[in-house]
């Protein structure tokens, strides 16, 4: 099924591949429902402190963007936020994502990747 977009729970030692989490996104253009928000937790269900890790995400598709702390990404209360400012504007398309962290050498490595699944803008008539 397709989770919310606004809410994601990552067990950073679930459900992996060669470490990775692989996470499938579905948003609608217009969506309104934003920040997409990312919490980590271990096995035992409690949150990790990632307040001293770099992230960015690399999204490619129809638009190739990148995401970095300060330019759409940010942690607040514990939490990854990839923020699309007012409403999500990517063209409908399958994009892949991947959330990379940054080491203490500056070595990042992906750690959740997947699709990300963005549908046309529903249009409502008067």
């Amino acid at each position: 099924g397709q989770a919310p977009l606004n809410s994601q729970e990552v067990c950073m030692s679930c459900n992996t591949n060669n470490g990775i989490f692989n996470k499938d996104l579905y948003g609608r253009c217009g969506d309104k429902r934003l920040p997409l928000t990312f919490t980590f937790k271990d096995s035992n269900g409690d949150i990790l402190d990632i307040s001293q890790y770099k992230f960015f995400i690399e999204l490619k598709g129809t638009s190739n963007v990148l995401y970095q702390i300060g330019n759409g990404l940010s942690i607040v209360d514990n939490k990854l936020i990839w923020d699309f400012g007012n409403k999500l504007t990517l063209a409908p398309d399958t994009y892949t994502y991947g959330i990379k962290i940054v080491d203490n050498i500056n070595q990042p490595t992906t750690i959740i990747q997947g699709n990300f699944y963005v549908s046309e803008e529903i249009v409502r008539v008067q």
